[in-house]
């Protein structure tokens, strides 16, 4: 089993988008794959799927691991299997972040690929779930402020000593005051894996609840996505 981790160091950079993305290419390329909302305080992957209120959650199964095979939920047209988070507002304030260590235990024996959506920034509830990922890729958008957040989450990782695979240039061509992904590369002395345009399918694959790689297979940010999954898994 190998945990991926896709974190920021900002929020509204794509992470939750992209998670489910790639991990739904991973599966259209043969690996069985489960993605985990690994943002307890904050869980979306339910909402951007379409089930946002679940009777099982990743809280329950970390409490109670009897409960693990009622947590995960199958996206029946990509293939992907889902452990989303519970949305109650008491599973925000309960402190319970360090829970995430529990994970890797709990889920050995479900997927050979496990996706995390972490949390963004350096808080305590992202930093767990970066200490159980074998590796992290780091996702920015074009722009100086999230490159910064990003060096100081890349920086926050090796201090964890978890590898950091590369970084997901996010939203490339959406503004005309970019910074190109060469010079992204070099301040943060990480390899750029992939660059996503800007693309309005994006946005209409999240209205029907769907990943974008499943929904609008053809569109550009789905091929950019799908030739980084097929990459990883040769």
């Amino acid at each position: 089993m190998s945990i991926l981790a896709i974190a920021s160091g900002k929020g509204g950079t794509g992470v939750t988008t992209l998670a489910i993305s790639l991990g739904a290419s991973f599966v259209e390329h043969g690996l069985d794959t489960t993605l985990i909302d690994a943002h307890m305080s904050l869980p979306n992957v339910g909402i951007h799927l379409g089930t946002p209120n679940v009777p099982v959650g990743l809280q329950d199964a970390l409490d109670d691991p009897t409960k693990l095979n009622d947590a995960v939920y199958h996206h029946a047209p990509s293939g992907l299997k889902v452990i989303p988070g519970l949305l109650a507002l008491k599973h925000a304030t309960q402190g319970k972040q360090r829970d995430l260590l529990k994970i890797p235990s709990l889920v050995a024996s479900l997927s050979p690929q496990i996706v995390l959506d972490c949390a963004s920034g350096i808080s305590q509830e992202t930093l767990a779930a970066l200490a159980i990922a074998d590796e992290v890729v780091v996702v920015t958008t074009p722009e100086l402020p999230a490159i910064i957040d990003a060096l100081k989450l890349i920086k926050r990782c090796q201090a964890l000593k978890t590898p950091v695979k590369g970084v997901i240039i996010n939203r490339i061509g959406q503004h005309s005051h970019e910074i190109a992904a060469s010079n992204i590369q070099a301040l943060l002395e990480v390899p750029v894996l992939a660059s996503i345009p800007n693309d309005a399918h994006v946005s209409e694959a999240q209205a029907v609840r769907h990943p974008f790689t499943y929904s609008h297979p053809d569109c550009k940010a789905s091929q950019a996505m799908k030739k980084l999954a097929a990459l990883w898994i040769n």
